[in-house]
């Protein structure tokens, strides 16, 4: 009597093309981390912009020997700034992992194209190849590779404020899709 509606697979509702591949800027936490980093330089700039308190002689002393009303300001230009670094180290972080996956994938689609047509042409016998030549390549390619990585984690841990944000975004990054 009643009939319930099929209920359709994503793809069949928004299309292959949309369900498949979101934008990157559409990520929730990147929008987040984004936010987080404008609303904390906002704040770092206007609290840095604040003129220094007045300066009051102190007991009757002269105007040379004065003291400040109050430090205020201090801990919340400390806390604007962690803001805009952990909210742009995340956004980094997160940026590169999704980068780094779309390489990857990229990589292994290319790599495994080339091995496929490197099989397919021996197998015809248009050429040969000396394997072992071919794996001393490939295992200097990777200790290269290997160094670079390292090299290129050193250098980006340097220059991202905090770490801890930085590999929670890049961590998201990779898983995005």
């Amino acid at each position: 009597m009643f009939r319930r509606k099929p209920v359709l697979p994503e793809t069949a509702r928004f299309g292959a093309d949309e369900s498949a591949r979101r934008a990157v800027w559409k990520s929730k936490s990147l929008l987040l981390a984004l936010a987080v980093t404008v609303f904390g330089a906002v704040s770092w700039m206007s609290t840095s912009t604040v003129p220094e308190p007045a300066t009051t002689p102190t007991n009757g002393a002269s105007l040379f020997e004065t003291s400040t009303a109050s430090t205020t300001g201090q801990s919340s230009v400390s806390g604007s700034s962690a803001l805009t670094r952990f909210g742009g180290s995340y956004a980094a972080g997160f940026l590169i992992g999704w980068a780094f996956r779309r390489f990857l994938k990229w990589s292994l689609v290319g790599g495994v194209v080339v091995l496929g047509i490197i099989a397919l042409a021996r197998k015809l016998g248009w050429f040969e190849l000396d394997w072992a030549l071919v794996e001393s390549q490939i295992r200097h390619g990777l200790d290269w590779l290997k160094g670079e990585a390292g090299a290129l984690r050193e250098f980006l841990t340097g220059y991202i404020p905090s770490a801890g944000a930085g590999l929670v975004g890049a961590f998201f990054g990779v898983r995005y899709r």
